[in-house]
């Protein structure tokens, strides 16, 4: 690129930030927008939720066959403008596998691609703008499926010779704490989860119970590894419990909830609701998929009404009854009386119940890196799955809990979109004031709903781009994504090609970040699609 050239497109940013103008459609807005200029060559970007402080945008920079390479970052506000930009360098052979925000530092983990051993901890104080840069230390040689900052300690979890391992990582002392009763034989790992009081932490893994059915155990530990309990979810005979998310815990009160199969079918029969009181007593719902109000509305009225039935005639009876359908669960929110239980559903590839945890590391794409010319998403397990080709996202499905695990209500948001290659998470939720918002990008559209409304409602919309006159010519469709903010508000990023409004019609790419703010009780205003 030439220097002239150079000048144009620092120029038309500029003016982009100038002119860029917000865009409310039946009160989903676009009020701010970031770019990034991009070469062809570079694909991976990590956006980090920095809560109410900002954003920060990790960008790696490879050079031919240099042993390092540099990692370029920007801070921004919450208006996306730039209060802090840096870089530092990392090993070649280093590969990120987790990041997270917390106490006013973005955490970066990663891992050596060679051997799985060796892991190397990064800090970038917002506030201090400095960087820390922690030495290389050996744990274990994991599969990385977990990465959570609490207080100081880095907890990786993940997998060892195909059993659960979780390890608290203290970067300033160099001190290693594997947690106890994770590692067994036949046992998974489903959540790991920071509780509110930023002091503990609970993992929840799958083991079979004394009847050889699935279960779950809820293991709680302090920040530095320490075990503070544990039990095991007491379910009825012929249910099995797959995987599981769970709450904090409140006056020693906790809820569980997941997907459930009878019989250790092929497919989950529904979602149970777990609760432990304060007192170790446990009780537990059993919610088949055709006892929810909204569950099968993607199906149409018609057939969601004769599964529903076919589905509480088999109740009646005592019978078992399955629904070909597999989950992404988000972590669970909690207010003073109630959690929130956000998922995405679709059709899966195939499925198994057998390793089901573990199995479906394999099938999902994670964002590391691109440190050479290959994909910049990989499988994080590298077991030799087969790569499915197709998943068909049908809904998003909220259910709200009461603190003591009953159902309160559900809502359901149609999707319909088909994914191709290794499958993620498909759009994403936004919960603020007990009101809930979910967001998918299909076709140069955002689709978006305010779930939980009195009225079903959906609004559909293009991008803003930095100019009003600017034409989005191309998008990469893989390099889309979602990252929950603050408050009413979420980010959508990837890769565009816009045409410049000047006379040559030049071309730019360019990595963007649009920030979108929900209104309560948005609905569509009669929109036509373009």
């Amino acid at each position: 690129m030439t220097y002239r050239s150079v000048l144009k497109h620092f120029v038309l940013i500029l003016m982009g930030l100038v002119f860029f103008k917000e865009n409310t459609i039946g009160q989903l807005s676009q009020t701010a927008r970031y770019e990034i200029p991009q070469d062809w060559t570079d694909m991976s970007y990590v956006v980090i939720n920095n809560d109410k402080q900002g954003i920060t945008v990790i960008q790696p920079k490879v050079k031919g066959s240099d042993p390092k390479y540099e990692l370029y970052f920007d801070h921004l506000d919450r208006d996306l403008k730039l209060k802090w930009r840096g870089s530092f360098q990392m090993s070649r052979q280093m590969n990120l596998v987790g990041y997270h925000y917390s106490m006013q530092k973005t955490y970066l983990l990663f891992q050596n691609r060679v051997n799985n051993r060796f892991f190397q901890l990064v800090s970038l104080n917002t506030e201090q703008k400095n960087i820390v840069v922690f030495d290389t230390i050996e744990i274990l040689d994991i599969t990385m499926q977990y990465f959570e900052m609490v207080q100081q300690t880095a907890v990786i979890g993940g997998y060892r010779e195909d059993k659960p391992v979780v390890v608290a990582y203290n970067p300033e002392d160099g001190s290693v704490n594997t947690l106890e009763n994770i590692y067994q034989s036949r046992a998974e790992l489903a959540e790991v989860r920071i509780n509110q009081d930023s002091v503990t932490f609970n993992v929840l893994t799958s083991v079979l119970n004394d009847r050889k059915e699935r279960t779950l155990e809820v293991h709680t530990y302090d920040y530095q590894g320490n075990y503070i309990r544990g039990y095991q979810l007491e379910s009825e005979p012929k249910y099995h419990l797959l995987t599981g998310i769970s709450s904090s815990i409140r006056d020693k009160a906790q809820v569980v909830t997941g997907l459930y199969t009878t019989k250790n079918g092929s497919y989950p029969s529904g979602i149970f609701i777990h609760h432990i009181d304060k007192t170790g007593k446990q009780a537990i719902n059993f919610y088949n998929f055709g006892e929810f109000n909204t569950f099968l509305d993607h199906l149409g009225d018609k057939r969601a009404n004769r599964l529903k039935e076919r589905a509480r005639n088999k109740l009646e009876i005592n019978g078992d009854w399955r629904f070909k359908t597999d989950v992404f669960f988000r972590p669970m929110l909690e207010t003073e009386d109630e959690y929130m239980v956000m998922a995405e559903f679709y059709k899966p590839w195939s499925f198994s119940t057998e390793n089901y945890n573990l199995n479906r590391i394999g099938l999902r794409r994670y964002s590391s890196f691109n440190t050479g010319r290959d994909d910049p998403y990989r499988p994080l397990n590298p077991r030799n799955y087969r790569t499915p080709k197709e998943f068909d996202f049908t809904h998003a499905f909220v259910i709200s809990v009461s603190a003591e695990g009953h159902m309160n209500w559900d809502r359901s948001f149609t999707i319909n979109s088909m994914h191709e290659g290794l499958i993620d998470e498909y759009g994403e939720f936004q919960w603020f004031n007990g009101q809930v918002y979910y967001s998918y990008y299909f076709r140069r559209e955002l689709v978006a709903s305010h779930i939980n409304a009195q009225e079903k409602n959906e609004v559909r919309t293009k991008l803003t781009l930095m100019h009003p006159e600017e034409e989005l010519k191309f998008e990469v469709d893989d390099s889309f994504d979602f990252t929950r903010w603050y408050d009413n508000f979420l980010l959508i990023h990837g890769v565009q090609r816009i045409k410049s409004p000047n006379e040559d019609g030049e071309i730019r790419r360019v990595f963007f970040i649009n920030k979108l703010r929900f209104d309560p009780n948005f609905k569509n205003d009669g929109m036509k699609k373009e």
